[in-house]
C-alpha cells in the first residue's frame, strides 16, 4: 500500500548511491602527490569501469612517480582486458609538446612519461608495453589495445611520472580506461556474436590504419563472406537493444564502415573480391558480395565499405587512402588456460603484416642500400674504365698511322734527292691514304722511266 512507494524510492537512492561510490572509488588519481605500487582489482560486473589517472582539472604537480598494478578480481577462468587511451595532454613545456619528434628520455628528467607494461605468458602478437612522452610524437602510439589474462602471473603495470619542471597549468596528462571484458558479452558497446566481439573504431582510418588498428586488438577487420552473413550479423546487433541496458551497440547506419575485403587494381569487373582469412593462415581467399559500384572500381586498389541503408546491408568499393571507421571484431578467450591451443586454432592471429608484405613495397633495408650504392659505383668505375681505354687504344692507332705516313713522306723525299728509285715501304691496308692514281703522278714515280738526251756538242 503506502509504504511501498517510500521503500521504493529509497531503495532507488541507495542504489544510487552505491553506484556513486563505486563510481568514485574506480578513479585513480596522480595530480599532486606520489603514489607507489597500488593494486587495483578490475570487476566484469561494471562495464563503465574507468581509471583515471590524471583528473579532469588542468595541472599537476612536478617530480610525481605514481604506480599501480592492475588485475582481474577472478582468474578462475582466462578473462581479456581492453586498454583504451582515451586522453594524452602532455604540458607543453616539457621537451617540446605534444607533437613533436624527439627521443623518449627520462635520464636528464625533463620529460613527462606514462606507460604500460604486461607481465606473464603473453598470447603472440600481444602488445607488451607502451610510453608515451611529452618529448615524443603521443599521436602515434596506438589508443585501444586488448590484452588475454591466461592466469594470475598476468598483470598491468601502470606509471606516470612528471619531470622537475613547474608545476603544470595548462595539460590534463594522461587518462587510461581499463575494463575486464565480460564473457558471451563483450562490453556495452560491443557485440558479442558466433564467439566474436565487434567493435567500431573511434577515429577515421585509412583501410592500411584499420588493419593496423585491428592487430592491436590480437583481431581482424571484418570481412562478410555473402549477403546472407552480413543480414544475421545486423539481426544479432538489433535484438542486443532488447536487452539491459537497452542500447543497440553498434551504428551501423551513420557512416560507410571499413570491412577487411578488397579488390586489386585489374581485377575484372563484377562482385568478386578478396580477402585474407586469418583461419587459412592469412591465405588469400575469394568471395562474392554484391558490390554497388563494382564496375566502376576495375583502374585502382579499393577496400570494401558496408553500411546500413534502410535496413538492408550496401557494399561499396572505396579508395584505400579514404579515412572511414573500421569495423574490427576479435575472438573471445577460450575459457580453458590453453593459450597453445589458441594459437593452433589461429584464434588471435592477425594479418596486418601480410598485409603490408602483399600490397606495400618493401623498405630497402641498410644492408639493401649499401649493396645498390655499392653495385652502382662498380658499374661507373667499370664504364670509366672502358671509356678510358677505348680512348687510350685509338690515340695510339692514330699516333701509329700518323707516325708511318711521315716516315713514307720522308723516304720519298729522300729518295728524289738522290735521284734513286726505290720502292716505298709497303703501309697496312688500313693507312692507303694517298690512291695509287696520286702516287703515279708523283716525281720519279711515272711506271716508264725518262728516257735520257744526248749530249749537245
Amino acid at each position: 500500500g503506502p509504504c511501498v512507494m517510500p521503500i521504493l524510492v529509497f531503495d532507488l537512492v541507495l542504489i544510487y548511491l552505491c553506484l556513486c561510490h563505486v563510481a568514485q572509488s574506480a578513479n585513480q588519481h596522480c595530480i599532486d602527490k606520489a603514489i607507489r605500487n597500488i593494486s587495483v582489482n578490475i570487476y566484469e560486473y561494471n562495464p563503465y569501469k574507468v581509471l583515471t589517472y590524471i583528473r579532469d582539472a588542468k595541472g599537476y604537480a612536478r617530480n610525481l612517480h605514481c604506480r599501480w598494478v592492475l588485475r582481474a578480481s577472478d582468474y578462475t577462468n582466462p578473462r581479456q582486458m581492453l586498454l583504451t587511451v582515451a586522453n594524452v595532454d602532455f604540458d607543453e613545456s616539457s621537451g617540446g609538446g605534444n607533437g613533436t619528434l624527439g627521443l623518449c628520455n627520462t635520464a636528464t628528467g625533463s620529460a613527462d612519461v606514462f606507460s604500460f607494461a604486461f607481465s606473464g605468458q603473453l598470447t603472440s602478437g600481444q602488445v607488451s608495453s607502451q610510453r608515451w612522452c611529452s618529448n615524443s610524437d603521443a599521436e602515434r602510439a596506438p589508443k585501444q589495445m586488448l590484452a588475454n589474462l591466461w592466469d594470475s602471473s598476468n598483470k598491468l603495470s601502470v606509471e606516470f611520472q612528471s619531470d622537475n619542471r613547474q608545476k603544470r597549468h595548462n595539460a590534463k596528462g594522461v587518462q587510461l580506461n581499463v575494463q575486464i571484458l565480460s564473457r558471451d558479452y563483450c562490453y556495452v558497446d560491443m557485440l558479442y556474436h558466433e564467439n566474436y566481439c565487434y567493435f567500431i573504431t573511434k577515429g577515421l582510418l585509412t583501410f592500411d590504419e584499420a588493419a593496423r588498428a585491428a592487430s592491436y586488438m590480437l583481431g581482424s577487420v571484418t570481412a562478410f563472406p555473402d549477403a546472407d552473413a552480413a543480414l544475421r550479423f545486423v539481426d544479432a546487433n538489433s535484438k542486443r537493444g532488447e536487452l539491459l541496458p537497452m542500447i543497440v551497440p553498434l551504428d551501423l547506419t551513420s557512416n560507410k564502415l571499413w570491412t577487411g575485403a578488397y579488390k586489386d587494381a585489374g581485377d575484372a569487373a563484377g562482385d568478386s573480391i578478396r580477402y585474407l582469412d586469418p583461419l587459412s593462415d592469412c591465405n588469400e581467399v575469394r568471395f562474392k558480395l554484391p558490390l554497388v559500384n563494382a564496375s566502376s572500381t576495375e583502374s585502382s586498389n579499393c577496400g570494401v565499405a558496408f553500411q546500413l541503408v534502410s535496413g538492408r546491408p550496401v557494399f561499396t568499393c572505396e579508395p584505400t587512402n579514404q579515412r572511414l571507421p573500421a569495423l574490427i571484431k576479435f575472438a573471445q578467450i577460450p575459457l580453458v588456460k590453453k593459450p597453445a591451443a589458441a594459437a593452433a586454432e589461429n584464434l588471435f592471429v592477425t594479418c596486418f603484416t601480410a598485409w603490408v608484405a602483399k600490397h606495400q613495397p618493401a623498405a630497402c633495408s641498410t644492408g639493401c642500400i649499401v649493396g645498390i650504392v655499392a653495385g652502382a659505383l662498380a658499374l661507373a668505375v667499370a664504364l670509366c674504365f672502358l671509356v678510358a681505354c677505348c680512348r687510350r687504344k685509338c690515340s695510339w692507332k692514330r699516333y701509329s698511322l700518323t707516325a708511318r705516313r711521315q716516315n713514307a713522306a720522308t723516304y720519298r723525299e729522300e729518295s728524289v734527292e738522290s735521284g734513286v728509285e726505290e720502292r716505298s715501304p709497303a703501309l697496312p691496308a688500313d693507312a692507303a691514304v694517298v690512291s695509287d692514281a696520286q702516287i703515279q703522278m708523283m716525281p720519279g714515280k711515272s711506271e716508264k722511266p725518262r728516257e735520257t738526251e744526248a749530249p749537245k756538242l
